[in-house]
């Protein structure tokens, strides 16, 4: 790991715009991480901020990163070329509870952007079938062009049990499914007795999607949450992802319900 307060300098390998402001980086770093930790990246002169890498974590040749423009630092960061050079320190908090995982059905939602997070689980899971149960892959956006990693999913429809996508909005032609991400969630039968739930996504989801999971009899302990969106410096002192009596950055990003869902009501 490198050292928590240091910056490294990184060199962009590869880019790709996903669509309008989302861009997608490929970065020369040797990057050991659990899936689900976050980095934080930056540009001198113009702050830093938190990202999930998304690649593979056994490959860990190179590292991948997907940067939304928000603001100013990653307005710059998106308008850099290949060759370009930009800042790097972490990893920082816990990862998906792999070893819980085990030989259990998992189910695994996200919306938006939430899908990058869980990218690199998605990785684990494929790289060793054998260690897991079903796998439901379910996954939420604005409108078909917000679906993120598409080039993914013949191989994750390949992959796993079960593969569905939906929109909020789309044109008329548009032949796929329209709703919301509890809409793909409701109509399946889980085994509640060895199944765990892992969600990343907009806060706002998540008690829609927990609801229908324990109207499912999935335990709270067994459903986890990325918090990752509350993220800032990352070393517990900037105070800002305060969650009632925990920091993000230092207990998580990631959380089982039970833990977190009257903290999440302070």
């Amino acid at each position: 790991m490198l050292n928590p307060y240091r910056t490294i300098p990184v060199t962009i390998l590869d880019k790709k715009t996903l669509f309008e402001g989302e861009v997608w980086l490929k970065l020369d770093y040797r990057l050991d991480f659990k899936p689900g930790q976050f980095i934080e990246i930056s540009l001198p002169g113009f702050g830093e901020s938190p990202v999930a890498p998304c690649s593979d974590p056994i490959d860990n040749k190179f590292v991948e990163i997907v940067v939304r423009d928000v603001g100013s630092l990653t307005r710059a960061i998106n308008s850099l070329a290949v060759g370009d050079k930009i800042h790097l320190r972490g990893p920082y908090g816990n990862g998906w509870p792999l070893k819980k995982l085990l030989h259990h059905d998992l189910i695994i939602l996200a919306g938006g952007t939430g899908i990058i997070p869980l990218r690199p689980l998605l990785f684990n899971i494929i790289n060793n079938p054998k260690k897991y149960g079903k796998i439901y892959l379910l996954l939420g956006a604005k409108d078909p062009q917000s679906h993120i990693f598409r080039d993914n999913f013949a191989v994750w429809k390949k992959k796993f049990f079960h593969f569905k996508t939906i929109v909020d909005q789309a044109p008329n032609n548009y032949l796929g499914l329209k709703g919301v991400i509890t809409d793909l969630l409701k109509p399946l039968k889980l085994n509640p007795k060895k199944t765990v739930a892992l969600m990343c996504g907009p806060e706002v989801m998540c008690p829609f999607c927990v609801e229908s999971l324990e109207q499912k009899s999935i335990p709270s302990d067994r459903i986890f949450i990325s918090l990752e969106r509350r993220m800032k410096c990352g070393l517990g002192l900037c105070q800002h992802c305060n969650c009632g009596k925990y920091l993000v950055c230092q207990d998580g990003p990631i959380f089982d319900w039970e833990t977190i869902k009257d903290e999440l009501r302070r």
